[in-house]
């Protein structure tokens, strides 16, 4: 991640979120008035990584979860208060997932045509 300094006119990188294992096809920020914030990465390894931060400078990230799919995952995205993340495949589903009170992600359902 990077952010823009007003200062110094230039971009600097404030954190690096690894894991995936090939491609990354889309990365999806939550919009969140809640302390902890969300970002979600769809992968051509067949995997979505969700990491989360309570940090207010965004230098402090921790992988909260990690979704595998029978195929590639194309894209994702958040619901509008953020709670609910939608996930497409190469298979032409549509996966929503949120996060219960344990902290695990759980499928709510997946939308096939």
């Amino acid at each position: 991640m990077v952010m823009y300094s007003p200062e110094t006119k230039s971009y600097n990188r404030i954190a690096s979120l690894s894991g995936h294992t090939d491609w990354v096809r889309d990365v999806s920020w939550s919009p969140t008035i809640l302390s902890k914030t969300y970002i979600a990465s769809a992968s051509q390894d067949k995997s979505v990584r969700i990491w989360s931060s309570s940090d207010p400078s965004g230098q402090k990230w921790e992988e909260s979860a990690k979704l595998d799919f029978p195929e590639v995952a194309w894209r994702c995205s958040w619901s509008l208060s953020g709670n609910v993340l939608a996930v497409s495949t190469g298979d032409n589903r549509v996966s929503l997932y949120k996060q219960k009170l344990t902290g695990k992600w759980e499928l709510m359902k997946t939308i096939e045509e």
